[in-house]
């Protein structure tokens, strides 16, 4: 029989990046980091370029479409303006051999290479490391036209940390969550980088997860956190809450509209009830299949189509609307028709 445990952990393996792309991530990179490495337009300093990002944290979902790259530069680089760093990075990478690149695009602290025939983008951030790779590093802000200190170096690290300190559990934590925003397609969603930071803030409070938790009860929890963290906001007009950067406290989240957090919090109020449903059913045999059925429900159709999570789904909305009924033989039948076609074996039922 299928159980809640059995449910997350095939979501987690289902939403993992696909062998195909992780080879891209890995081959397509190396490429431009050492032509990156090597151009004298550039004058790269150690430790040249560093992989960071979600897909260097192992937080990210599903198709891997881009990873990001520190390149360092000389630290005499943030005496000058930061437009002069992206001129730097924008010619040497005008250089790239052949097919590698269709377009270079600036981004706000970025310059972003997209991958001939590869759908596969590259995001590079210059950046000058005043005090080591150790400390938060400068990088230029285009409209701001100025160095900002940012730490995601740091922020890789102190994740590695808490992760072993929570018994693995954050990383798992964080790929979940994103795999609920996806799944519940919400309107005018909050960016990955958030979804990271509030899991962090969280998980980082003691008491939150024991040892031996499941995916079940600590995913709720968070749901619980969240929601209570932020639900001041909605009386309140035209408040937006902060999300906080875990390493140097900055609001991540500054452009987060009212709107767009309102529809989150519905969002997260729905999931957060059924989360408490399905923790709430019986242990035998009947509530094990309600609660794959409503964490089914929680993470939506998008994760599970084409699994018998959610023909289960379909087949229990279908009853509880009273369009389907099942007949004395076990077969499934829409009201007024037949059974023909309609058989479900045992084993395909709520996915047990």
């Amino acid at each position: 029989m299928a159980t809640p445990g059995k449910l997350f952990n095939d979501l987690l393996e289902r939403i993992e990046p696909p062998d195909a792309r992780a080879k891209k991530a890995v081959k397509l990179p190396t490429r431009v980091r050492a032509h990156l490495e090597t151009s004298e337009k550039l004058g790269a300093v150690e430790p040249y370029t560093l992989l960071t990002g979600s897909y260097k944290r192992h937080t990210a979902i599903g198709e891997i479409k881009d990873v990001d790259i520190m390149v360092f530069l000389d630290p005499k680089m943030k005496d000058e303006k930061p437009e002069v760093a992206f001129s730097l990075l924008r010619d040497a990478l005008n250089d790239l051999p052949g097919r590698l690149k269709t377009d270079i695009t600036p981004q706000r602290r970025s310059i972003r290479v997209t991958l001939e025939d590869q759908d596969f983008t590259l995001d590079l951030v210059p950046c000058v490391a005043p005090f080591g790779t150790e400390q938060p590093l400068l990088v230029p802000d285009r409209p701001r036209e100025q160095w900002i200190w940012s730490d995601p170096l740091g922020y890789a690290a102190a994740l590695s940390d808490l992760n072993g300190k929570r018994y693995d559990i954050v990383v798992p934590m964080i790929k979940l969550l994103k795999a609920w925003r996806d799944g519940r397609r919400i309107y005018m969603r909050p960016k990955s980088y958030w979804i990271e930071c509030l899991v962090y803030s969280v998980l980082s409070a003691e008491g939150v997860v024991s040892k031996g938790d499941s995916h079940a009860t600590v995913i709720s929890r968070v749901f619980d956190a969240v929601h209570q963290r932020f639900a001041w906001a909605l009386n309140q007009n035209d408040v937006v809450p902060q999300i906080l950067d875990p390493r140097l406290g900055n609001n991540v989240a500054s452009g987060w509209e009212r709107g767009h957090f309102e529809a989150f919090m519905n969002n997260l109020s729905k999931s957060m009830k059924l989360a408490h449903d399905a923790l709430a059913t019986s242990e035998d045999d009947e509530g094990k299949k309600e609660a794959v059925r409503l964490w089914t429900e929680v993470f939506g159709e998008k994760w599970f189509e084409g699994t018998i999570y959610a023909e289960a789904m379909r087949t229990a909305s279908g009853v509880s609307a009273g369009t389907v009924v099942v007949r004395s033989t076990g077969l499934l039948a829409p009201i007024g028709g037949r059974e023909k076609g309609f058989a479900i074996p045992e084993h395909r039922f709520y996915g047990a």
